[in-house]
């Protein structure tokens, strides 16, 4: 599959969400977080670590929300796997995060999941799949992982560009 096809799964992977009003209002938050992060702090502290665990465990809340949706228990032995291993692990990377914040032991732990730029692209490009409004994909994963770098590149360039237009 050539790269552009991973493109453009991206950019549906961006664009589904926004396709009906009652489905963006789960992903606002993550967009909303991310733009004020980037545009009026920089630097990583304890307080942003706080805020992305937090971020994060909403996230997997709605993503709980929409999976406990389809049915019973039983499919999580099921195709329903995958998302459910991605909604705990969501949820407690969320819950550590904050824990980290919170206790401000390990500066260079925190600062790594603080970094609202990395985790905020993969909750935003993991919505639609764990929101079930598209089926999961290898392509879809395979795009979210090869745009990664370059999108943090982006949003790391976009902040900076903005906190400058803000001095």
């Amino acid at each position: 599959m050539p790269v552009e096809a991973y493109l453009l799964k991206l950019i549906h992977l961006l664009q589904v969400p926004f396709g009906n009003l009652n489905t963006v209002w789960g992903i606002l938050p993550v967009y909303a977080t991310l733009i004020l992060g980037e545009v009026y702090d920089a630097k990583m502290n304890y307080g942003r670590a706080v805020v992305n665990g937090v971020m994060m465990i909403l996230v997997g809340a709605d993503w709980a929300w929409h999976l406990s949706r389809a049915g019973s228990w039983d499919y999580i032995f099921t195709e329903m796997k995958l998302p459910w291993i991605v909604t705990a692990s969501c949820l407690a990377v969320g819950a550590f995060t904050v824990i980290l914040g919170i206790r401000r032991k390990d500066k260079k732990l925190a600062t790594i999941l603080g970094h609202t730029r990395f985790s905020a692209y993969f909750l935003i490009t993991l919505y639609p799949m764990q929101a079930r409004l598209i089926p999961w994909s290898e392509s879809a994963l395979v795009a979210i992982l090869i745009f990664a770098l370059p999108a943090w590149l982006l949003i790391y360039l976009c902040g900076y560009l903005a906190r400058l237009a803000l001095k």
